[in-house]
């Protein structure tokens, strides 16, 4: 239906799934494939590599790329250094309902 087109997102709004990624980086202890945070949060690889690329880009993630894929987790300095994003990851779980 829309061919052709790119659709972009403001970069003000937080989605369901870019929520999903953060949180279940955030509770992990080490580090964490694209593929891992797929399976736990049930999005799609692609969009998992999306936002675990993303994120590593912004400084919310650290990555170590090792063979055969990268390798994440959330960064310590994160929550200090990215605390306006963190808050409206906080008020999007409240809007979604995400405890």
């Amino acid at each position: 239906a829309c061919r052709g087109r790119v659709w972009r997102m403001d970069k003000k709004t937080i989605s369901f799934h870019e929520i999903k990624v953060v949180e279940f980086v955030r509770s992990q202890t080490g580090w964490v494939t694209a593929n891992e945070i797929a399976s736990a949060t049930d999005i799609n690889p692609r969009t998992a590599r999306y936002y675990a690329l993303r994120f590593a880009k912004l400084g919310l993630f650290e990555s170590a790329i090792v063979f055969p894929g990268h390798r994440y987790r959330f960064a310590e300095k994160a929550q200090g250094r990215h605390k306006a994003y963190m808050l409206r990851i906080e008020h999007a779980k409240s809007a979604f309902g995400i405890k």
